[in-house]
């Protein structure tokens, strides 16, 4: 009987640590056995699930803040407070839960609009990359877990460019950030690639004025915006 409750000691012993000694590899490919104890794997299966438990954090305290009409919301990330800002147009489009359509004399039901143009965010770029970094991993982490909880949208991945080289260059370069987002958003965060609309407009849809660097920072980007539900 001893060897039976040591086993089962033993297994809840593994499973409540923070990090236990081995990981599963549940989608095997090449040689990759089972149960893995490397140190490796073991890290980076603690971090993936530290970064999950993160942004399910952050999408409901954006919620939250968006139910109180607030610009801003904050959380705690070990010992610092990071703070982000909504986005305007997510803040307006929330308010707009429902239109009223007519045909003739009369009048239909009211039909719920919620997140329709709505953007979800945007990447920035340096000058003429289109290398992700780790501030942009943050805000497509954020956007894929809200895409996952909200399986019914469509979103439109459009790259843009500041002002600087030719337009052939400018479309290229919007292309190429285009497809770091998605290869990102598919990839690494399993978002089906039928649900992403890849759209390039190159220098051609500023926000800001290309005759100053902060202007052209802003218009190094990829916008994710609901297109349709």
């Amino acid at each position: 009987m001893k060897r039976p409750i040591l086993i089962v000691f033993a297994v809840l012993m593994l499973t409540a640590c923070k990090k236990p000694p081995f990981v599963f590899h549940w989608e095997r490919t090449g040689n990759k056995p089972l149960i893995c104890f490397k140190d490796y794997c073991r890290k980076k299966h603690h971090r993936d699930k530290e970064q999950r438990k993160l942004v399910q954090k952050k999408v409901k305290e954006k919620e939250k803040a968006i139910a109180r009409g607030d610009s801003t919301y904050s959380i705690k990330v070990k010992k610092r407070t990071r703070t982000y800002k909504i986005n305007e147009a997510t803040i307006a489009r929330s308010k707009m839960d429902s239109i009223e359509t007519s045909a003739g004399d009369d009048k239909k039901k009211l039909r719920k609009v919620k997140y329709i143009n709505t953007v979800l965010g945007a990447v920035y770029f340096p000058t003429n990359s289109s290398d992700l970094d780790g501030e942009a991993f943050w805000t497509l982490d954020d956007i894929a877990a809200w895409i996952e909880e909200h399986p019914e949208t469509i979103i439109e991945v459009s790259g843009h460019t500041d002002d600087t080289g030719s337009d052939g260059q400018n479309n290229s370069l919007s292309k190429s950030r285009v497809r770091a987002v998605g290869k990102y958003l598919i990839k690494e965060k399993g978002i089906d690639k039928h649900r992403l609309v890849p759209a390039a407009y190159g220098s051609g849809v500023p926000i800001a004025s290309n005759d100053t660097e902060e202007g052209r920072e802003k218009n190094r980007r990829v916008e994710l915006k609901v297109v349709a539900e």
